[in-house]
């Protein structure tokens, strides 16, 4: 049985694999964003050629889905990525691999809430949440309200990365509003709230997906 670990304990198992074991963190989100798009491909999700639209965060939630719409992309599929701040603001391995997603030859734009783009949400055939990872707290501030809200709006098929945006701490509270998610794919280890309600029912089908973790992390 796969083990669903708590944020902190997901936490430590990231600081090992980089700091005592020398994983670079970009080689781990590389890893990471490549298996989200094989589990979106291995549940049908890519078939027919479907327009994605990836809803990128500021932090790693946001640097994998670079990764994940870089990859898309070299699949030749149809791939726009929204990005709730720009270039300046990005720190890390988020910003690493937002500059090889920019090398690619796609639609890149920072959320403006403008009419065109909420028709993107609303008019995407898949969306990735790639917005807000584990750990977060107190209220879904702007401008993700407005972007969960419209996702969920959407008739797409929503993919979220290792949790919905929206789901909080380790016993399954979520905030409001919260991602209705159709996969959810969690990284190295799955996180122990997606077991408890109300989080199970945003989560969809979970899959935790191996990401190069050392096997003595656990």
């Amino acid at each position: 049985m796969q083990a669903f670990l708590s944020i902190a304990a997901n936490r430590a198992v990231d600081d090992y694999a980089i700091n005592t074991c020398g994983i670079p963190g970009q080689t781990l989100m590389q890893t990471a964003g490549e298996a989200v798009v094989h589990q979106m491909d291995a549940f049908g999700f890519l078939n027919n050629t479907p327009d994605i639209l990836v809803l990128a965060g500021h932090g790693n939630n946001g640097g994998d889905g670079y990764v994940i719409a870089t990859d898309l992309k070299e699949r030749n599929l149809n791939v726009i990525v929204l990005m709730v701040v720009g270039e300046a603001e990005l720190r890390g391995d988020a910003l690493y691999h937002y500059q090889r997603l920019k090398k690619m030859n796609l639609t890149i734009e920072v959320w403006e809430n403008t009419k065109q783009q909420m028709e993107t949400i609303s008019e995407a055939d898949l969306i990735v949440d790639a917005l807000l990872g584990t750990g977060i707290k107190g209220e879904i501030r702007a401008p993700y309200d407005t972007l969960i809200t419209q996702a969920n709006s959407s008739e797409a098929n929503i993919v979220s990365v290792d949790v919905p945006s929206g789901v909080t701490g380790d016993f399954g509270s979520t905030l409001t509003p919260c991602i209705q998610a159709d996969l959810t794919v969690s990284m190295g280890f799955g996180k122990q709230g997606c077991l408890f309600e109300p989080a199970q029912s945003h989560c969809g089908k979970v899959v935790v997906v191996e990401i190069g973790f050392p096997k003595d992390s656990l």
